[in-house]
């Protein structure tokens, strides 16, 4: 039995325990690589992640960042975020999704559309200063 010091992680032998602890490492070692500029190593293991936990709404939303932001892959993001939107439940899941809808379509050179996208969220989020910051940027 290992206690991870500052974490509620434990490692008892049980599937459930080690997929935690798998999962917890492929995060935060393709974060790791995301911060030294392996985008390739970050992405490979954020697919993993998105492979091994296929029906976990955050995992999906990370594989979308990472085809956008590690593969520089902003059609396959748009596709992917297109394809994902529909299954979400969690409001906060849908609004991380929907700007990565955004961005990608930024980085396909459609500003109107990501422009609009963007408008709604800050209408829909008023309490939000990230959105209007950001609606306001792309007039």
């Amino acid at each position: 039995h290992v206690d991870l010091v500052g974490s509620d992680l434990r490692m008892t032998g049980e599937p459930e325990d080690v997929g935690r602890l798998l999962r917890a490492g492929l995060y935060h070692q393709a974060m790791l690589d995301r911060r030294e500029h392996r985008g390739d190593a970050a992405a490979r293991l954020l697919t993993e992640m998105a492979a091994r936990w296929p029906d976990d709404g955050d995992v999906r939303v990370l594989a979308v960042e990472s085809q956008l932001r590690d593969s520089r892959d902003a059609a396959q993001a748009l596709a992917s975020v297109d394809a994902l939107l529909p299954s979400l439940q969690d409001p906060r899941l849908q609004r991380n999704a929907t700007l990565l809808r955004a961005y990608a379509m930024l980085d396909l050179g459609m500003k109107d559309s990501a422009r609009a996208i963007v408008e709604k969220l800050a209408t829909d989020n008023p309490a939000s200063t990230r959105y209007r910051a950001l609606a306001d940027s792309l007039k």
